[in-house]
């Protein structure tokens, strides 16, 4: 519910009410919070208990960022001390744990992404995923929510390599862990293939959903899956019209144009164009979720298309099959597989603060923060119920409350030395039965002068990945609903508003996004003259609209900050799930 230290003074009482439905549509959830720690220890401290390794391009199996813990946390836990700026080399982080009764066998904790679970409706769990990314400008990196999705519990019961699968064509078997760093593939081995018709082929025991385990690679390609003989069963796929539609594969591929799939044939595709950093060995996906009970045939046939731009055909990829599970995700035998997508991994879009801004009258305008770069991060602290907690890699932990993650990061700009930071970062992220709320703190060291700048966005883009792209929007303050029709950064919708929604006309799925105290953040609409912005993006692979909460834009005079000042902008994010279709529910708000 809505309560009232969440609301400005401007908002009126017919708001409350538009805001409180909205609320209220988007449901509490029956389950309960976690937080999922996948990564592996890292052992390589040896028997001193501590270890160096360098910020950027290291090559070590724990890079900076990757601790769990800041300084001054209770005993037992990894603690991380920065030695430089002017350090040898600069911008190395030295990790140490205290050598003591209660960790002096253990090892260091290199979790790499941590994904924010909490319960939802019909068995399904919302995930948001907080990704360690180094792919942005200036060499930095980070955690930052990189994908959102809806998940169901499934039991991997088939792996490519293990007993029980038919096979044709050619396969080649990967065994050996492809990158520990980056969390491997399931049980270290995969399988490709690039040759059209080569197939894996698994049935399952009695269930009502099939997922599969898969990588993707910028080798990758695409997968037919049929599932009882039916090329177009897989429902929570894409078809290969999409594939085609949005120019990730030539019209070749299809059989109108001499390739070998229908247009309605169900597909993986592969194909992941992020930098290395990005690379994923095991994306869990559903297949479909709405079987009859029974026992199914579940294939993977290999395509051998060559996605656009790519030089070779791409591989295939398979690690493992899983069925639908009763047993709670607690269970380490249980995971989540994605069956809807909110915002896809692959999509080059922040969620968090990201600050246009220059450190002289004649300095360079450059974004800073999150994917656009700039940023290191310091340390990572994750507690339970508010108690601090060390995770174990590869665990689910269940909190009765919330989990909050605590990242401790600082921003540098190219104009200045390397030794100079420009503004510290805190971000607090809180996920609890109301959703996932985002709360960053920046401090700017040095004066700068800012052009454009947010605190909070929220990016869909579920039109490449699951059926039905995010094509209806709502602003509170709004009266009308708004259709999102694939323009071209073309923004339909702005309102001096807290909240808005977007959800698929067609799909299942829909997001809520909130800035909790709207005219604070914005300074009484100083620094935006056009407020809350939907933006209609039909752009970029594949295309994503947002929703943003402008601080500072460029129809604005430009905010000048002096050393020493802070600003704040918590906003938060939720999901809905609706089985039968979302439409009806968010356009009746």
């Amino acid at each position: 519910m809505v309560t009232g230290d969440e609301l400005s003074p401007k908002v009126s009482a017919a708001d409350i009410g538009d805001l409180t439905r909205a609320v209220a549509a988007f449901g509490a959830p029956r389950r309960g919070v976690f937080v999922a720690c996948d990564g592996r220890d890292f052992t390589g401290a040896g028997s001193s208990g501590s270890a160096t390794i360098q910020a950027a391009g290291s090559t070590a199996g724990l890079r900076l960022g990757q601790q769990v813990t800041g300084p001054g946390v209770q005993a037992g836990s990894y603690i991380a001390a920065l030695t430089g700026p002017g350090g040898s080399p600069a911008n190395t982080v030295t990790l140490s744990k205290p050598l003591n009764a209660t960790n002096a066998s253990a090892t260091f904790c290199a979790i790499r992404d941590y994904t924010l679970i909490r319960g939802v409706a019909d068995g399904r769990y919302e995930q948001v995923a907080l990704v360690r990314y180094t792919g942005a400008p200036g060499g930095y990196g980070l955690n930052q929510l990189r994908a959102w999705s809806i998940g169901l519990p499934m039991t991997t019961v088939g792996t490519a390599t293990g007993a029980g699968m038919t096979s044709s064509g050619t396969w080649t078997a990967i065994t050996g862990q492809p990158n520990p760093e980056k969390g491997g593939a399931f049980q270290g081995r995969y399988i490709y293939a690039t040759a059209w018709g080569a197939y894996r082929e698994w049935t399952t025991g009695t269930t009502t959903g099939v997922g599969m385990r898969v990588c993707f690679a910028n080798n990758g390609g695409l997968t037919l899956v049929s599932i009882d003989g039916d090329k177009t069963r897989a429902n929570r796929l894409p078809t290969a019209q999409d594939m085609v539609d949005s120019a990730l594969y030539p019209a070749s591929i299809l059989v109108a144009n001499g390739g070998n799939l229908a247009p309605t044939d169900r597909v993986i595709n592969h194909y992941n164009t992020l930098a290395d950093d990005e690379v994923m060995y095991d994306l869990r996906l559903v297949l479909a979720d709405d079987l009859s009970s029974g026992s199914h045939v579940v294939r993977a046939t290999a395509v051998g298309a060559t996605p656009t731009g790519a030089g070779a055909p791409g591989r295939s990829y398979i690690t493992g099959f899983g069925a639908v599970s009763a047993a709670a995700i607690t269970d380490p035998a249980v995971a989540l597989y994605t069956s809807d997508w909110l915002t896809h991994f692959k999509v080059g879009s922040a969620y968090e603060y990201a600050i246009e801004q220059r450190t002289g009258p004649s300095g360079t305008w450059t974004w800073l923060g999150n994917i656009h770069g700039y940023e290191t991060q310091r340390s990572l602290a994750l507690r339970v119920d508010g108690v601090e907690t060390d995770p174990v890699p590869g665990t689910v932990v269940q909190a009765a409350n919330e989990i909050t993650l605590v990242r401790d990061s600082w921003m540098r700009h190219p104009d200045l030395d390397a030794g100079t930071v420009v503004c510290d970062a805190l971000t607090t992220y809180r996920c609890d039965r109301d959703g996932l709320t985002v709360d960053p703190v920046l401090t700017w060291r040095v004066a700068v002068s800012i052009r454009n700048g947010y605190f909070g966005m929220c990016p869909v883009n579920s039109a490449n990945n699951v059926n039905g792209r995010m094509d209806r929007a709502a602003l509170l303050r709004t009266p009308t609903v708004i259709e999102l029709v694939g323009g071209a950064d073309t923004y339909r919708g702005f309102s001096r508003s807290q909240a808005a929604w977007l959800w698929s006309s067609t799909g299942r799925v829909a997001a809520l996004a909130r800035m909790l105290d709207i005219d604070g953040y914005t300074e009484g609409w100083a620094h935006s003259t056009v407020g809350t912005r939907v933006q209609d993006r039909g752009t970029g692979s594949p295309p994503t609209s947002k929703v943003y909460f402008p601080w500072v834009t460029q129809d604005a005079p430009n905010r000048d900050v002096a050393a020493g000042e802070a600003k704040r902008g918590t906003f938060r994010l939720t999901a809905r799930f609706a089985a039968a279709g979302i439409n009806s529910a968010m356009a009746e708000l």
